[in-house]
């Protein structure tokens, strides 16, 4: 907790493990962290506790990116409502924190990269869900498609 709080220094908690959804890709999600950062900006933040690779960003870039590019949701009435007015959809933030080492880094991540990835993502998903007979021009489409 000491190298969690260390590391943190500076950044305001706003909110934490908030439900929203994310209508345009479709998902939904909860993400761990509204931050304040020191210089001000507002953005969404990921707390990881297990292993990580840097080497494979694309997956927690794109996870936080859905996050900022999503809106609170009340499961009662279905509104949605904005995270924040000042949310920064460009940056987002990744803290690992290692139970092994006890060390935590902070790493500011390019949400428009990963918004990039998430709706490529969505966009494969959806062509996936395809039926057979989607693709086929002609009206004598095999019986068994």
């Amino acid at each position: 907790m000491d190298a969690y709080s260390g590391a943190l220094q500076g950044y305001e908690p706003l909110a934490g493990e908030q439900f929203v959804v994310v209508d345009a890709i479709r998902a939904a999600g909860t993400f761990d962290r509204l931050w304040r950062t020191p210089d001000g900006r507002v953005v969404i933040g990921d707390l990881k506790t297990g292993r990580w690779d840097a080497k494979y960003p694309m997956g927690v870039c794109g996870q936080l990116a859905g996050y900022a590019n999503g809106a609170y949701y009340d499961a009662e009435t279905g509104a949605r409502s904005p995270i924040h007015s000042d949310l920064d959809l460009t940056t987002g933030l990744l803290v690992t924190l290692s139970e092994a080492s006890g060390e935590c880094l902070v790493y500011e991540m390019d949400l428009e990269v990963g918004w990039r990835v998430i709706r490529a993502s969505a966009q494969a998903k959806e062509l996936r869900d395809l039926k057979a007979k989607s693709f086929f021009i002609t009206r004598d489409i095999p019986a068994n498609v």
